[in-house]
């Protein structure tokens, strides 16, 4: 939370009201919680603000920290098609270190219409 909020996240015990945003912290940091305890490779999200940051700062911390790589939708789609790529010609793993990708959907869903 201190990295995904910036150390503007409440304390416990001053989490009874949250803003807007800092609802949004909180599912961000969920979302990058339940990845990195299911052992997932890849995070993929356009939240740039959450999980990589104006310069890339965030995204170096929280991969270390998760061991989890992040990708916004475009750079993910540059990356798999380098590795088809690398594919194609016969050069297994000499584009990445991150041979095989355990990647886990995060579409948005209805608490009311999905169970």
């Amino acid at each position: 939370m201190a990295t995904i909020g910036s150390g503007s996240f409440p304390k416990p015990g001053k989490r009874d009201t949250l803003t807007t945003a800092q609802r949004r912290q909180l599912r961000d940091a969920m979302i990058l919680e339940a990845h990195s305890r299911d052992g997932r490779d890849v995070l993929i999200s356009n939240a740039v603000k959450a999980f990589i940051g104006k310069k890339g700062e965030r995204r170096e911390l929280l991969e270390a920290f998760c061991r989890t790589r992040i990708f916004t939708v475009d750079e993910f789609i540059d990356y798999a098609g380098g590795l088809e790529a690398t594919r194609r010609h016969g050069f297994r793993g000499a584009t990445s270190d991150w041979p095989a990708l355990q990647v886990m959907s995060q579409e948005p869903r209805c608490s009311r219409c999905h169970s």
